[in-house]
């Protein structure tokens, strides 16, 4: 599988690593917030509601509500047509000694009979039955099964049971004493209207469940407690809704709370993809340095959310991170406004997951950019300890400022959040420098300190090369000087392609005499070589120092990538002096195979690679010319960059065309300040990759 192709399946491998691990470590069974306050106390932050929630009200509160309601329903009235006729007959009994009397006592029995049976007629009720369950005067009378409407109980024309005893006692009183059997006959008396407790309960568990248990509705962001402000029993009630609410919420939304999450990381993960692929196109293409990025910080977002997991079942908002650790590392092993960047996307993912996201996001935010920025130059000594200050004061310069405006809120006590903030830093740039040389040797990938130190000209293998293979070592410095300048017109690694520059010969130390460059200052009598080889014996010995440079570098621990420049240093291109001496010396020139005659490549894999081939070539042809004029030199840069795109050697690299012609004005420009006497009776441009390279 190609390169590309494989660094496209790492990149989706990395991303739904990354998902899974992001989702898994902030997992929504988070602690629930807690504030430490009591009644009295003075919160000099405050306290802001971080979601929303309901108060519910209290139980006495709640019993009064619900006897309320059940006050406001009207009593249910049933008129009994059975009770009269009853009634009727046991005081006809009790009346006997009238009804059997003259004529006059008879009639008068019977007119207090009908009396009493038209006020039956229109309902006898017992208020104090009423009374026990209903206070109001709202009733709703059912007769003949039909339900009338709500009425005042004045309005029903009913007469209460007391009203109907004492009627009766007064009727009985105005023929004189009232006998005994009559007074029994005034206690035979019962309401006709009687309660209707089943359809009066029913209406008051359908209104009672109408009663709100929510005394107040908060929402995310109200203010519980001003800054400075008093706590009061109201807002220890408020601060227990919260708890209870939001350990509800989380219960009930955790599926809707992952999918968010997922959703977040997704979007983050996009965002960083963009920018990677636009803005480090080495790091998109290369899966070595994919997976140092990747692997930074995906350690990152494991260690923080492993702090948290820790720390939460002390106290319940942290603001540990290890996001200086990613930061540090991206800085180290590509550049520090990368590591800027993407401490800005780490901040945003995990601080949407604790309950403070703007503190948060501002704390991580500031302790990654500037732990970032700090550690923009590795090879100083300072630049660790200056590293950790910058990080640490920052963060909690970042904290403060919320805190002074505000919205920094419950949380540990500011001695705990100033330890955290101190300490994340030391425990994330310490673990990122004891890590530096396994990511080397690991993903085969260098830090800018290691490729300086291979870039020293005093390197025992520069030193070898200097003594065994001068003309080799000139020209690898030309190369050198010339790759720097345009890797850094163009904005690659400048360093990089300076060693670059420096190694991509260094396997001539094995065989300097059959190099040209060489021979030249052996002397003049001195013998070519080449002359006893065949041609195709001279391409192999020629090219095969590209893979003795490759075994050398290995063997003195070269940075790996100054060996992937050695090893694309000339691409796939040809030797071709020697194939168009094979091809003159053929009897069939056809029959000569130019793969015999070519480089093995690969193709350079990125900018540094190709500007140290472009470097290599231009810097000989150049040389070649036996009269160099600003015209000839310009004509000559311009054919050798165009001779090596139109073979496709850049066709595997992300330089561009604008890269290019920005290379090729940087090297002419260089070329022109260069004042040195040229080396006459060269090979000229279209022979010297041959012999020479």
């Amino acid at each position: 599988m190609a390169e590309p192709a494989r660094t496209r399946y790492l990149w989706m491998v990395v991303g739904l690593v990354m998902t899974v691990a992001y989702t898994w470590v902030f997992s929504p069974s988070r602690a629930v917030l807690d504030y430490e306050l009591e009644s009295g106390m003075i919160s000099r932050e405050g306290v802001i509601s971080p979601v929303e929630f309901e108060v519910p009200v209290t139980g006495e509160e709640l019993e009064a509500r619900r006897s309320a309601a059940a006050d406001g329903v009207p009593v249910y009235l049933r008129y009994d047509e059975s009770v009269w006729p009853r009634l009727e007959r046991r005081m006809e009994q009790e009346l006997q000694p009238l009804l059997a009397g003259s004529g006059d006592d008879s009639t008068y029995a019977r007119g207090m009979l009908r009396e009493l049976g038209s006020m039956y007629d229109r309902g006898v009720v017992s208020m104090d039955s009423i009374r026990l369950i209903y206070p109001g005067e709202i009733a709703i009378l059912s007769r003949d099964s039909t339900e009338g409407s709500e009425r005042s109980l004045g309005e029903l024309g009913v007469r209460t049971l007391a009203e109907a005893r004492s009627r009766l006692l007064r009727l009985l009183t105005e023929r004189g004493p009232v006998p005994v059997s009559d007074s029994a006959a005034i206690w035979i008396l019962v309401p006709n209207v009687r309660i209707d407790r089943v359809r009066r309960d029913e209406r008051v568990e359908a209104e009672m469940a109408l009663v709100s248990v929510v005394d107040t509705m908060i929402r995310a962001g109200d203010t519980l407690v001003r800054p400075g402000g008093t706590v009061t029993a109201t807002t220890l009630r408020y601060l227990a809704a919260l708890r209870d609410s939001e350990s509800t919420w989380l219960q009930e939304r955790s599926h809707a709370y992952v999918a968010g999450r997922i959703l977040l990381i997704l979007l983050l993960l996009t965002i960083a993809a963009i920018y990677v692929h636009d803005q480090m196109p080495e790091a998109w293409g290369s899966s070595s340095q994919a997976l140092v990025l990747s692997t930074a910080w995906l350690l990152s977002f494991l260690a923080t959310g492993l702090a948290w997991v820790i720390l939460r079942n002390v106290y319940d908002v942290s603001f540990a991170s290890f996001v200086v650790f990613g930061a540090v590392l991206t800085s180290i092993f590509f550049h520090p406004r990368h590591g800027l960047v993407l401490s800005a996307i780490f901040a945003m993912a995990v601080a949407a997951n604790q309950p403070h996201p703007y503190t948060g996001g501002l704390v991580i935010f500031a302790q990654g950019s500037l732990a970032s920025y700090a550690m923009k130059d590795v090879r100083r000594r300072s630049s660790t300890t200056r590293s950790i200050v910058f990080s640490s004061f920052g963060g909690l310069a970042a904290f403060l400022v919320m805190v002074l405006l505000g919205r920094s809120f419950g949380g540990p006590s500011w001695g705990t959040s100033v330890i955290e903030l101190a300490v994340s830093p030391i425990l994330g740039i310490g673990a990122a420098h004891a890590l530096i040389a396994s990511f080397e040797s690991v993903f085969r990938v260098s830090t800018t300190l290691a490729i300086g130190e291979a870039s020293d000209r005093q390197n025992p293998l520069l030193l070898e090369l200097g003594r065994k293979a001068m003309g080799t070592w000139q020209h690898s410095q030309a190369v050198a000087d010339l790759a720097a300048e345009a890797a850094r017109a163009i904005g690659a690694d400048s360093q990089l392609a300076e060693a670059g520059g420096l190694y991509h010969d260094i396997g001539k130390v094995l065989k300097p005499s059959h190099f040209i460059e060489n021979v030249r200052l052996m002397g003049e009598d001195r013998k070519d070589p080449h002359d006893e080889l065949t041609p195709l014996q001279s391409a192999r010995t020629i090219i095969s120092h590209v893979a003795d440079g490759v075994r050398l570098a290995r063997q003195h621990r070269i940075p790996a990538p100054i060996i992937d420049i050695i090893q694309q240093s000339h691409g796939t291109t040809t030797a071709r002096y020697f194939l168009q001496k094979a091809q003159r010396e053929a009897m069939k020139p056809d029959d000569v195979d130019p793969a015999d005659f070519t480089y093995d490549g690969p193709a350079p894999q990125t900018r540094e690679a190709a500007i140290v081939l472009l470097a290599d070539y231009v810097e000989s042809a150049v040389k070649a010319l036996t009269s160099p004029t600003a015209e000839t030199i310009e004509e000559t840069v311009r054919s050798v960059i165009e001779d090596r795109d139109d073979e496709g050697q850049f066709d595997e690299c992300s330089i561009t065309r604008a890269d290019l012609k920005t290379i090729e004005e940087t090297f002419v420009q260089v070329l022109l300040s260069r004042h040195h006497e040229r080396v006459r009776g060269y090979p000229g441009p279209g022979d010297v990759d041959s012999q020479h390279s």
